[in-house]
Order: C-alpha cells, then structure tokens, then sequence
C-alpha cells in the first residue's frame, strides 16, 4: 500500500509539474506574441536632404561653395508597458565643392561654413560619410519621461541647430517631467556629443571649438 502510494504521488507531481510548465510555456508564447505584434506597429522612418552653400568674398579673399547631399533611416518602437527604443543612421555625400582644405593664403585661416556641411575633422575628404544618430531605451509614466542613449533634445542650451546637413545629437540620460499644462523641468547628464558638422562621437570638453567662433 505505502509503495502504492508513492507511486500515486509521483504520477500526480509528474502531471502537475506537466501543467505547469504547460502553462508558463503558453504564457511566454502569449508574452513573445504581444512583444512581436508591438513591433510590427512600430514607427520607420527615412530622410533626405540636399543643401547648397557658397561663400562670396572680396577678391583678395578665398570663395568657397559645396553640394551635399544626406540620407537616413531611424525606426522607433511603440511604447510597451511604458517602454520603447530608437534606433536610427545618417549617410552624408560631398557631391561636388571647391577645395574645403585649402587655406586661404591672406587670413592663413580655413573655411568657416561650407565645411559644416561635411565633417569638420577631415574637409578634404570625400568620401560617404556615416554616423550613428540614435540608439536609446525610453520609459515613460504619468507625465515623466526617462531617455538613456544617443538621443536628440531640444532645450535652451542643448539643441539640434540644425542648419546644415545633420543636426548635433548627445549622449546620455536626460529626463523630463510635464508638471501641468504650462510647467515642463527638463534635465539630464551629458557624457557625449557629436555636433552638427562631424561624424564621430566626442567628450563634453572635446566637442568644444569643433567649429571657428564669430567675433
């Protein structure tokens, strides 16, 4: 009878231990099928742009001119239980410019705008130009909003300036907090910025003086 017995409660925990696993294998199905619909909803997204610059001096003075051309793709997630991500590239393309390297011989001193259309770091260069412009995880619940990653804000100190072929993006965590309808505190730790006119990647104290200072 006590062998019967213990027979009994072995093939009873077998069949529970069956349901169990049934049930949470049919749960992650449900969790992973949820996931994967919230996927498919999200948002891509895609960009071109052409800009045109040229600067006319004096005639003792250097002129310069450029075409470029910018391409992207960024795709973004809907939120799921308050989360979603971003991630998203630039490819930009001197079509044609005259010598962005060149010194002019009277100032001693490079080119100013046309530059800012390219990368700043390399002027001569035409090569495709690539950057990674977003990659970053957001939660968000009842009027706050956390961001980590490659992101792009719009503040009174930190902002795209997009007047060139790509805007300056940060890296790091930024939060924001909508405290009623006229009241918004925003604010952040910045570890990493590429500006507007470059392809990689700086520290706060290297993104400084990326590009020459009016007077």
């Amino acid at each position: 009878m006590t062998h019967l017995l213990k027979g009994a409660l072995f093939v009873l925990l077998i069949f529970v231990s069956s349901l169990q696993a049934s049930a949470a294998h049919t749960a992650a199905l449900r969790d992973s099928s949820t996931f994967a619909d919230t996927l498919k909803k999200g948002a891509l997204t895609g960009f071109a742009r052409y800009f045109f610059s040229a600067t006319d001096n004096t005639d003792d003075l250097t002129d310069y001119h450029a075409h470029g051309i910018a391409l992207g793709v960024g795709y973004e997630t809907p939120q799921f239980h308050g989360f979603k991500a971003g991630l998203g590239g630039s490819f930009s393309y001197n079509l044609e410019s005259s010598d962005l390297s060149r010194l002019d011989p009277t100032t001693g001193l490079p080119n100013r705008y046309e530059i800012g259309l390219f990368d700043g770091d390399n002027p001569g260069s035409h090569r495709t130009l690539s950057r990674l412009e977003k990659l970053f995880i957001q939660y968000t619940h009842k009027g706050l909003r956390f961001t980590f990653g490659k992101q792009l804000i719009k503040t009174p100190f930190l902002n795209p300036q997009d007047g060139r072929l790509r805007p300056s993006l940060v890296e790091g965590v930024t939060g924001e907090w909508m405290a009623g309808n006229n009241w918004k505190l925003q604010g952040g730790w910045i570890y990493g910025i590429s500006p507007r006119g470059n392809t990689g990647w700086f520290g706060i104290g290297e993104s400084m003086g990326k590009f020459p200072q009016g007077i």
